[in-house]
């Protein structure tokens, strides 16, 4: 367990008083420092990065402020080539006057893809991935998924088709085809006010939430018969666990 002085930490989002970062954090890192909740409801009254670099030691970045420009063009990344290709980073450490940032979603992703499903076990048990969502975590998805040379297509909803709707196009057009030998790996990187309500089978989909503790599609999904579901909660434990390395790493936010 690391040891630390007074230490200001904070987790930056949109309708995160569900998060459960404060609790894991407190268990790899142990006591005496702060975490705090910044929820803000909207991009224009995110406070200022020389705010966050005044008043914090440590920042993660979660939906819906990812791609806030200020967070990637202000911190030293260290990942550069991933956050470059990106324009993106999620976790940032203040020291000194100088802000460093990297990008612990792909960090942890990458590691947990390769964990369940890279390799001869992918092409023997899925023929392709389905990304859902356009936003940060789907690039972030897709950018690893390209490094992998791992087919996938993306559905998102358009101006005139909701994500539901184009969903239920594509499992209409999946559920013809009688002889399907392999599985699409379907992996949610929507906002967690998606909620996915079509019939499946675990014939045809595994299921990855990138959200965690949705205890409505645990619900729907047990009430179809479906198994083939994995949440964020490993994800979210990852990420942490990959932030508190960076914050160790030096320079050093921990003693």
């Amino acid at each position: 367990m690391v040891t630390i002085k007074t230490l200001k930490l904070g987790l930056l989002g949109r309708g995160i008083a569900h998060s459960q970062s404060p609790q894991i954090y407190k268990s790899l890192i142990g006591q005496d420092f702060q975490y705090e909740l910044v929820d803000i409801p909207c991009s224009s009254s995110v406070p200022s990065f020389d705010y966050f670099s005044k008043n914090f030691d440590g920042l993660n970045i979660t939906a819906p402020y990812k791609n806030l420009e200020m967070f990637f063009h202000q911190s030293t990344s260290s990942n550069t080539e991933e956050c470059e290709a990106l324009r993106a980073v999620n976790c940032i450490k203040f020291i000194d006057n100088v802000s460093y940032g990297t990008n612990t979603d792909l960090l942890a992703f990458r590691e947990l893809f390769k964990k369940y499903f890279y390799g001869a076990s992918f092409c023997d048990h899925f023929d392709q991935v389905i990304v859902l969502g356009n936003g940060s975590m789907a690039r972030m998805i897709s950018f690893v998924l390209n490094e992998m040379k791992i087919p996938y297509i993306k559905l998102f909803r358009s101006e005139n088709q909701s994500l539901s709707e184009k969903l239920s196009t594509f499992l209409s057009g999946l559920k013809q085809h009688h002889c399907v030998t392999k599985k699409k790996l379907m992996i949610n990187a929507a906002s967690r006010d998606f909620y996915f309500d079509q019939v499946i089978s675990d014939q045809h989909i595994y299921y990855w939430d990138m959200n965690y503790n949705l205890s409505h599609q645990k619900t729907f999904f047990q009430s179809i018969n479906f198994h083939n579901y994995m949440d964020g909660r490993e994800l979210l434990q990852l990420q942490a666990e990959y932030a508190v390395k960076f914050f160790q790493t030096t320079p050093s936010i921990l003693d």
